[in-house]
């Protein structure tokens, strides 16, 4: 058994002094083989190779909850691989307006949202006092009986000078006694806070829907949804890349931040994704990089020669293609 291994030893090391001897002799010839297999290797692994980020794919489709999630998805399609949007507005107007926006913009790419939907619609614009209570229905009914006529002044008139009119029209009738002060004061204090911020030039928007609850919305009304299917690409390591970037870049061409009253935000399984996986990618290249200057820190002290450190380094990088 010794003898043996001691002759595959000795033929081994006969073979590499070989080897090497002829390296050496030919080194512009082994320098272009190399480069050049390097490039067509290179350009094989760059076309032909590739990386599938499909978590689901890990899986087997027979697994219970697998299987569940393929029923979930072919009973409710348009929840399938969603994203949310978030859109907060200063008003439950500019909210919805910058939603419809946003969701137009994003029907207009059909490359990289399969589907666009904004919840709620026109049936529930036109039928939603179906879902107050019986009390708020009729509270509410109270308030819009008593402002309707200067209503539908400002609608003939929807300029400022209309506006005015409503304002004196409002003041008359509670010094005559036909409404209460309480009832004016959101409406005037809204207009206080719209002149004050002109004169000081700051942004105000003037919530109607506010003025008539008689009260300042909560958060919940002043946001709006928009439920989009992305278009990924499971052959990036980020597969929602496109999309979402996208996204960024449609709120940002339509001025849809804080400085204009508005933000966007966006959540879910496949925006959660796509910060980590983002994350990981940074993370990898730092890591590369720091593991690729520590090998050479300590090449360089253990060989003490610059160009054996650069051979080892350039052959550490071609053997990595």
């Amino acid at each position: 058994m010794k003898v043996g291994r001691a002759s595959f030893e000795a033929r081994l090391a006969a073979f590499l002094a070989a080897w090497v001897d002829w390296v050496q002799r030919r080194p512009r010839w082994v320098v272009a083989a190399m480069t050049c297999m390097t490039v067509i290797f290179g350009l094989y692994a760059g076309t032909h190779l590739g990386v599938n980020t499909d978590l689901d794919a890990m899986f087997s489709d027979q697994l219970p909850h697998r299987i569940l999630e393929i029923q979930y998805e072919r009973a409710f399609p348009m929840m399938a691989e969603t994203v949310l949007v978030v859109v907060d507005g200063d008003t439950p107007e500019q909210a919805s307006e910058a939603a419809e926006k946003l969701a137009a913009a994003m029907r207009e790419a059909p490359d990289l949202f399969r589907s666009v939907f904004v919840p709620g619609g026109p049936f529930f614009e036109e039928h939603a006092l179906l879902y107050m209570t019986t009390e708020e229905l009729e509270d509410f009914a109270d308030r819009l009986a008593r402002v309707q006529p200067y209503l539908a002044g400002l609608a003939r008139d929807g300029s400022l000078r209309g506006l005015a009119n409503l304002l004196e029209r409002g003041v008359a009738a509670v010094r005559d006694g036909e409404i209460e002060g309480e009832e004016l004061r959101p409406m005037l204090e809204r207009t206080v806070r719209a002149i004050r911020a002109v004169l000081d030039g700051r942004r105000y928007r003037l919530s109607w829907a506010e003025v008539i609850a008689g009260r300042d919305l909560d958060v919940d009304a002043r946001r709006r949804f928009i439920v989009a299917q992305p278009v990924l690409d499971y052959g990036d390591i980020v597969a929602a890349r496109r999309p979402l970037g996208a996204l960024r870049e449609m709120a940002r061409r339509l001025g849809l931040d804080q400085a204009h009253g508005v933000r966007v935000r966006v959540t879910g399984d496949i925006a959660l994704s796509y910060e980590e996986m983002q994350l990981v990618q940074r993370q990898a290249v730092i890591a590369g990089v720091v593991s690729f200057v520590l090998v050479a820190g300590l090449l360089l002290m253990a060989l003490r020669f610059t160009r054996l450190v650069t051979a080892t380094l350039v052959t550490l990088v071609v053997g990595l293609v």
